[in-house]
C-alpha cells in the first residue's frame, strides 16, 4: 500500500494515500468560538470552507504547522496541519506484537518501510461523534 508520511506537532505517523484529495501551503485559519475539539476552525480552499483540526493533531502541539493535508473523512473533507511537506512511500502493513506501545484512539495498526515503522491514522477516528 502506499501511505504518506507525516509529521502532526511533534509526532510522526503514517495516512492511507488513498485518503488524501491534496496537499497545500497552510491558508489562513478562522477560528470559530465555540466549535468543537479538535477542530481549530474553517478554510477556504476553492472558495468552500473547509474544518481544520487544531495544529498538533493528533499528538502534542509542537512546531509551526506549513502545510494542509486534505483528507477524505466519512463527515467530508478534512484538513490536517503538518510541519513538513509529506512523503509518499510503498509500506506494509505490520502486525502488533507483545513490544508495542499501547496503540491510540486514532491508531489502527502500523506501517514500516526502509526499516522504519509509523502508526497508522485513522482520521474519522479524531472527529467526535457528534460530528459526524
Amino acid at each position: 500500500m502506499k501511505a504518506f508520511l507525516l509529521k502532526t506537532g511533534r509526532l510522526d505517523l503514517a495516512l492511507e494515500a488513498d485518503r488524501v484529495d491534496r496537499v497545500v501551503e497552510m491558508p489562513p485559519l478562522f477560528r470559530l468560538p465555540q466549535i468543537p475539539e479538535p477542530f481549530a476552525g474553517v478554510c477556504l480552499l476553492d472558495e468552500k470552507p473547509v474544518v481544520i483540526l487544531e495544529p498538533g493533531t493528533p499528538g502534542p502541539p509542537g512546531g509551526e504547522a506549513g502545510y494542509l493535508v486534505i483528507v477524505h473523512s466519512r463527515s467530508g473533507v478534512i484538513g490536517l496541519p503538518v510541519s513538513d511537506v509529506p512523503t509518499v512511500l510503498a509500506v506494509d502493513r505490520t502486525g502488533e506484537d507483545a513490544d508495542d506501545e499501547p496503540a491510540a484512539d486514532w491508531q489502527t495498526g502500523w506501517v514500516a518501510s526502509r526499516g522504519s515503522r509509523w502508526p497508522l491514522l485513522e482520521i474519522d477516528r479524531l472527529i467526535p461523534v457528534q460530528c459526524m
